[in-house]
Parts: C-alpha cells; structure tokens; sequence
C-alpha cells in the first residue's frame, strides 16, 4: 500500500522551545513538506483524525497520555503509526508516566523510530521491539571556520538544561587540567546552573551564559572548541548524535567524553578528559584542523539531507 496522507503530531503548546522537537519533527516535517498538528492534553482524538483524515501519523516525543488515545483511534481505523522515541532510556522498572506512555506507545506502533543504533539495541534488548535508526537532520548550513585555538582557547557548549550534570562535569575536568578558557554556555534555562557555578574555581576559566535560539550557530560559530561532556549512564547512552554533527559541520573542533555509542567519530575528535583534550588541541593545532576538515566530509557523507530524507520517505510512504 502506497501512503499519501501524512501527518506529524506533536503534543506541546510551544515545540520549538524544545530543541528535540526542532530536529526531530520540525526540521523533517518542513523538509519532507509533511503538515504538523499540535494534540494538547485537552483534545479529542477521534475528531482531531476526522478534521484531517491521514492515513500516516508520525507521533513525535510524547508529553501527555492523550497521545495513546490518538494512536488507538488511529490504528482502530487502520492508520498507519509512526512513533520517534528520541532519547528513552528503557529501564523496566520505570513507573515514570512519560516512560509509561512511551512504553504503551511502542507497542502499538507499527514503525518506532530512533536516532543510533545504541538506542535500537537498548529497545530492542528490554522489550523485545524492533526500530528502525534515522538520524537528525543538521540543523545549520556548512561554515567553513578559521581556526585559531588562541590562549586563552574559545569553547562552547549548547544543550538543553536536564544536561547540566554533564556539563558541570566538564566544566570540573577543564579545572583540574589547569587550562585558560573562555567558556559560552548555550541554553534555555540557567537557574540550576547559576547555583552551581558559585563553586567553580573560576581563576583560569571565564563563564558567559547565552539564550538558546533556533540561530545559536551565529554564537557557536565565535568558539573554535565545541566541548560534548558526557556521563556513561543509562540516559545519555540513547542520545541522538545532532551536537556532534552540528558542531562538526560548522567547522568546530569537538572535545568530547569517550563513550562506546559514538565511537564512529574517534577519528575526527578528541575523546577522553575534556581539560586534558583542550591542552591536546593547544599543541596540535595542525592536526586538530585537519581532523575537523576530514570530519566534515564524513558528516557530509553519513548525514546528508538527502541520505536522510530518503530514510524517512521509505517508512512514511511505504
């Protein structure tokens, strides 16, 4: 059967507020000229699918239990569901209600989808489900950046707010190095952030906190480091690799932690202690931006709107 209906769903009153939404149902909706509908906790199901009548629904990250009732009206009537689980970590023991919904969720869908193979094999080893993996899409044109890696060294970090304790752990692993840096924190929320960092050691380090907008590649573009601390931990096993291609695709050496789920970048990063990857970057200023020039054309290559595309049409409107 050929589908010709599409329809994203996506179950929040301000979506792009969530950079998750705007990678993984904004950017690939706008792309594949898919229209988008907004299902609030307060709406009906069944005249939500008759006002628009799909014969495809793809249910982004799920915020409320009505999104479940959308799915059983739509596979009552036989409607194709497509559900994206962007960063669930499956853990059984879970009584979390968005780990329930999502639970429900995959189970009843004919299509789940995650964005690495780390996420599918996660599922795939607690519930038994299948998935099939399509990356983000980059979010910002290709810049082409002259590095300096200047003393004290450029860095920046973006991510949304329930990373802090990574970034904090980055931020103490550059202390411990003894390394000048200055430091843009790029984000929506600094309030626990704020609190924390009144006890950093801040004599080599300087700290400058940015609103996060859908245009943050204007200010990641002023840093030559994009630093990407991560925790070995049940929840950052399963997270997309968009900062990393992002960061990498504008042209920015990326340090990062040295986890198993994104080994397919060791050769254009640095991977290990973030304070000790800033020094590495200091004395091989030449490979640094050799590695980044090879780790544009991978990312050109693995991740192109093209390759990408293509990955959705054949799940969508097959």
């Amino acid at each position: 059967m050929k589908y010709k209906s599409p329809m994203w769903v996506l179950s929040i009153r301000h979506p792009r507020k969530i950079p998750s939404y705007v990678v993984s149902a904004i950017i690939p909706a706008n792309i594949l000229k898919i229209p988008m509908i907004i299902f609030l906790e307060t709406f009906n199901s069944v005249q939500t699918i008759k006002k628009y009548s799909p014969d495809v629904i793809i249910v982004s990250k799920m915020f409320h239990n009505n999104v479940v009732d959308l799915i059983k009206e739509a596979k009552r009537i036989n409607i194709k569901v497509i559900s994206i689980f962007d960063d669930w970590f499956v853990d059984k023991k879970n009584t979390n209600k968005r780990h329930l919904i999502n639970l429900e969720a995959a189970k009843l869908s004919d299509v789940n989808v995650v964005k690495t193979s780390e996420a599918a094999n996660v599922l795939k080893d607690n519930l038994g489900i299948s998935s099939q993996i399509i990356p983000d899409y980059l979010r910002f044109d290709k810049a082409i950046g002259d590095l300096h890696f200047k003393d004290p060294i450029r860095v920046s970090w973006f991510g949304m707010h329930t990373n802090f304790d990574t970034l904090l752990f980055g931020i103490n692993q550059i202390v411990e190095s003894n390394i000048a840096c200055e430091l843009s924190v790029i984000c929506s929320q600094f309030r626990f952030l704020q609190k924390n960092l009144t006890t950093i050691d801040k004599t080599k380090i300087s700290i400058k906190l940015i609103e996060w907008t859908e245009a943050m590649d204007k200010e990641i573009v002023k840093s030559d480091v994009v630093i990407i601390p991560l925790l070995d931990d049940p929840q950052r096993k399963v997270k997309s690799s968009n900062r990393i291609i992002d960061a990498i695709n504008l042209g920015k050496f990326v340090v990062m932690s040295d986890v198993n789920q994104f080994k397919e970048f060791k050769e254009f990063c640095y991977m290990g202690h973030i304070g000790e990857g800033l020094k590495w970057v200091q004395n091989n200023k030449q490979s640094a931006k050799e590695m980044v020039l090879k780790g544009q054309n991978y990312v050109d290559k693995q991740y192109s709107k093209e390759k990408i595309t293509k990955l959705w049409r054949d799940i969508i409107y097959n």
